[in-house]
């Protein structure tokens, strides 16, 4: 009678059993890097409450469940990048006091960080050994790693552990999920350009030094990307598309000394091929017709005198005005039309005192043509003079 009094207490002791959520605080190891402590969470689910009546089971069956818990994710590496080779891997431990016998476990792989696995990406069902109560088992996924975002975005790892149901344990809520995420990224599409842009005596300091500009263009015309240089006059094209058939132009953007003719174009390269994974390397130089600023002269027209800089001459007296344009020699050269530009002023602001553009002339390749001018000033004080070369390009003037 004593001892069926004492079973009946203990009954009644476990009638309420409600099992709840379950948090682990665990070292969680990666390989190939130190381990770091993060959590691993069950998800949130409560088991219906039983009601045991006297003949249902013993006292040893209600203390004997296994328990299966994935406690330990892994991934081989981060970032990934999508398509590349990879592997995560899952323990599945039981952690009940009973063994289990055999199962399977599904893994997913998730970008919102939650426990719906509705909308993450599958990547499988694997079958589990028997454990025995408080035994492990390491399981494996290999796979390409899949497009699930965009650009470089983070990836959780979820298990469901007896993913058919099959067990019958302590716990049945079987969802898991890392509390640690790693990265993937998008596949490098194509391979970088760098172009190293010199001025016209192959120099790249101090023109054009940090005030460069390369713009690059795809074989249908299109403009990919402008890139500034670097103070060593290098421009660089990252994660440009494998291809063959692109062209650059390249643009200088004078401010020492400031012009009033605004940027200037240097010239353009084309049968450029980009590679996967591979840098292409350039060197340009510039290639359209420019001002030579030693060839720049000042004569008193009366006397063929020359005035320099800094000189002195007599209100009304006619000036003439000689400017140097030259062509340079390079491959794929060709004649050009140009026309020359002077202004003169002496407070260097709009409605100059002296603005002229020539008439236009042909240059051809390694020669030279020089404009000239000519000007009376009639009032005294300090003159200054900026001079340009524009040169026709597929039918604009633009400036050179």
């Amino acid at each position: 009678m004593n001892k069926l009094l004492l079973c009946t207490v203990l009954i009644i002791v476990f009638a309420d059993i409600v099992f709840s959520q379950k948090s682990i605080s665990e070292v969680y190891r990666e390989e190939g890097k130190t381990s770091t402590n993060i959590n691993l969470t069950k998800s949130v689910s409560t088991a219906s409450t039983n009601n045991f009546g006297l003949n249902s089971k013993s006292i040893g069956d209600l203390l004997a469940f296994p328990d299966l818990t994935s406690p330990y994710m892994y991934w081989q590496y981060s970032p990934v990048t999508e398509g590349d080779a990879f592997w995560i891997k899952a323990d599945v431990k039981n952690n009940g006091q009973a063994a289990a016998g055999a199962s399977y476990v599904k893994a997913y792989l998730s970008t919102d960080n939650n426990f719906d696995v509705a909308n993450d990406y599958y990547l499988g069902e694997k079958p589990v050994n028997a454990l025995a109560a408080g035994s492990t088992q390491t399981i494996e996924w290999d796979f390409n790693f899949p497009n699930i975002g965009s650009g470089t975005y983070s990836v959780w790892i979820v298990v469901i552990v007896d993913s058919r149901n099959q067990i019958t344990e302590s716990d049945e809520s079987n969802p898991w999920k890392a509390y640690t995420s790693f990265s993937a990224k998008d596949p490098t599409i194509g391979g970088s350009l760098q172009i190293t842009v010199q001025n016209i005596d192959g120099t790249s300091t101090p023109l054009p030094g940090v005030n460069g500009s390369v713009k690059l263009y795809n074989s249908s015309n299109q403009l990919v990307s402008t890139q500034s240089t670097s103070s060593s006059g290098v421009a660089t094209f990252t994660n440009v598309s494998a291809g063959t058939g692109y062209y650059y132009k390249v643009y200088h953007n004078p401010n020492n000394p400031t012009t009033i003719f605004g940027q200037e174009y240097w010239g353009q390269k084309t049968g450029i091929t980009i590679n996967t994974g591979q840098t292409t390397t350039e060197t340009f130089k510039r290639n359209m017709p420019y001002g030579n600023g030693t060839e720049f002269h000042v004569f008193n027209n009366s006397t063929n005198q020359e005035i320099p800089i800094g000189g002195n001459v007599n209100s009304g007296t006619q000036l003439k005005i000689t400017f140097t344009v030259v062509n340079p020699n390079f491959s794929g050269a060709a004649s050009q039309s140009v026309k020359g530009k002077v202004v003169i002023d002496r407070d260097k602001t709009s409605n100059y005192d002296f603005d002229q553009t020539s008439s236009s002339q042909t240059v051809s390749v390694g020669s030279s043509t020089v404009f000239t001018y000519y000007y009376t000033p009639t009032q005294t004080g300090s003159y200054y003079r900026v001079s340009g070369t524009f040169t026709n390009v597929n039918g604009t003037d633009t400036y050179t």
